[in-house]
């Protein structure tokens, strides 16, 4: 599709390092691909069905006396006194020391529960009380760790154990996109002036060029939003639902008791480590107080970064 009439050097798409690159590009986006999409994201472990009353009985205690539960409560998977699939009341209140309940349809509830697993939530289906920054996927039926969102081009969800991998293959589609619209581009685009070869031969090349682009439109900010969460130490889900997971919201607003601040972020979130961690259960008690100027952080203006100056 290249302009006949116009000098062929000027064209990548007839360089062998512009082809190369390419090559290189697509098997990169192929290979992270497969590998974020086949990888486990950190699937939590299934419980047995029917040991979650026990094990919450046993080790949630009773109420304030630990001898067993108060009169009318509720400590295993089953819904909580009431109505089915009614909240648990907030971690440390008498009802949520007896034990998680069910949230809607038996999973995912978003608040409280588990007194005994120091406030984690009881996941009905997976039969396990979540650990911190766990989440139930319902398009994948599983209780997910440090889950970030269910990626319905990958099929998978992105969590604890792929959330880095997925991150680059951001990057790699990114770039690839930009060089092929650039190869492209160097096949239609001269320094002559345009022939009639320029506009009657090359329909398939502008319809690939647009397809690109919108790629384009739409990876760049899904890569700026997952940068700016790396460097940040949050995930899509509590960045987006911050005010129905317990254990942020109970917190000032704009604090995160997971940011190990810019540098420490990024470090934890490109560098190998021990996916086995636990994340401790924040503490309402130990963050700070805010400055009650009313000031919201924000992705452009945060305590790490403002780029209004």
């Amino acid at each position: 599709y290249a302009n006949p009439e116009s000098n062929g050097d000027a064209s990548l798409c007839r360089s062998d390092s512009g082809m190369a690159l390419f090559g290189a590009l697509l098997a990169a986006v192929w290979a992270l691909f497969l590998g974020t999409a086949l990888a486990d994201p950190g699937y939590v472990p299934r419980g047995r069905a029917g040991a979650g009353a026990g094990a919450a009985a046993g080790e949630a205690g009773a109420g304030p006396g630990g001898g067993g539960p108060a009169p009318g409560e509720s400590r295993g998977p089953g819904a909580a006194p009431g109505r089915a699939g009614a909240e648990q009341p907030p971690v440390g209140s008498g009802a949520a020391a007896g034990g998680g309940g069910a949230g809607p349809e038996g999973v995912d509830l978003e608040a409280g529960g588990g007194g005994a697993r120091e406030g984690r939530r009881w996941c009905a289906e997976c039969h396990v009380f979540q650990p911190v920054r766990a989440k139930h996927c319902r398009a994948c039926g599983r209780c997910v760790e440090r889950f970030d969102h269910h990626c319905l081009w990958l099929g998978s969800c992105v969590g604890r154990r792929n959330h880095r991998r997925f991150f680059w293959l951001l990057v790699a589609e990114v770039a690839l996109h930009f060089w092929f619209i650039r190869i492209l581009v160097s096949g239609v685009l001269r320094a002559d002036e345009p022939t009639k070869y320029t506009y009657s031969l090359n329909g398939v090349t502008y319809m690939l060029v647009f397809f690109s682009g919108l790629m384009v439109v739409f990876l760049v900010p899904l890569l700026v939003l997952h940068t700016y969460l790396a460097a940040t130490g949050q995930t899509t889900w509590e960045w987006g639902a911050r005010a129905k997971i317990t254990y942020l919201s109970a917190l000032p607003t704009g604090y995160n008791p997971f940011d190990r601040g810019g540098r420490g972020n990024l470090e934890h979130f490109c560098l190998p480590r021990d996916f086995s961690e636990p994340y401790p259960l924040p503490d309402p008690a130990e963050a700070p107080e805010r400055d009650g100027s009313g000031r919201k952080d924000t992705w452009w203006d945060n305590e790490h970064y403002s780029c209004c100056g």
